[in-house]
């Protein structure tokens, strides 16, 4: 099986019981262990909980592929730190937050994913490109009630007192992965129209670092700015979470 997002009506995979969590606290549980990038980190996950949240690997565990008799799923190219942070929010609904006292290691990766090689970065950059990655992660792997975490998290980030700009990476990263008309990819469109300055859009020896999907948005997103309302002072709008929130199923 692919480390491709699969249907959720994957031939042979039982339907999601009803409920708000699953039981992990009983005797006799069963556990799956997920290979992860090219250096294979392994984690061994309760089932139950990567089968609710997850309809990829509902049908990868549940249903008639290989993995679902060795319990064992590969993805070689996804970010073991990503999936590490996937994980903690499989077990406490909630990211990594030095407040409740998670390991303070795990905390500063999910800040800032360079610190596992002893790098420092830009904190309110890479926190962005962090919560960018889990949302598409999310997307992949059919995890809509992470991604939409993911995607509430990151509003709040980006609309804080300091109004953080992702970096032209970060822009790369969302449109190369997911559709323009996806909910992060407008997010990414309509908080640049509304925060970025000419400052942060500087270019380097003529070459433009953005990504050409987005800058095509974004020029979209303009025109209607522009034209939409022309009574209408088209720095007076403001960013609205529902209007970004994907239904959970």
């Amino acid at each position: 099986m692919a480390s491709t997002s699969q249907e959720s009506t994957a031939p042979g995979t039982p339907k999601k019981p009803p409920g708000s969590r699953p039981r992990i606290s009983g005797v006799k549980q069963a556990f799956a262990t997920v290979i992860v990038g090219e250096a294979k980190a392994e984690f061994v996950v309760h089932e139950a909980l990567l089968t609710h949240y997850s309809e990829f690997f509902r049908a990868a565990l549940l249903g008639r592929f290989q993995e679902a008799e060795t319990k064992t799923v590969t993805l070689k190219d996804q970010n073991p730190v990503t999936f590490e942070i996937f994980i903690h929010w499989l077990y406490h609904q909630r990211f990594p937050h030095a407040g409740y006292g998670d390991d303070k290691d795990l905390v500063a990766l999910y800040g800032d994913p360079m610190a596992e090689n002893g790098v420092s970065a830009d904190a309110h950059r890479t926190k962005t490109q962090v919560l960018v990655r889990l949302y598409v992660f999310g997307d992949a792997h059919q995890a809509v009630r992470f991604k939409n975490d993911a995607l509430r998290t990151l509003f709040a980030h980006l609309n804080g007192k300091k109004h953080h700009v992702p970096c032209p990476s970060t822009y790369t990263y969302a449109f190369s992965r997911l559709a323009n008309t996806d909910a992060l990819c407008r997010l990414l469109v309509d908080h640049h129209c509304l925060r970025t300055t000419s400052y942060s859009c500087d270019v380097d020896d003529g070459n433009c670092p953005f990504d050409t999907n987005f800058l095509f948005e974004v020029a979209k997103r303009w025109v209607c700015l522009v034209h939409g309302k022309p009574q209408t002072n088209v720095y007076s709008y403001s960013l609205t979470m529902t209007d970004y929130v994907v239904k959970a199923m």
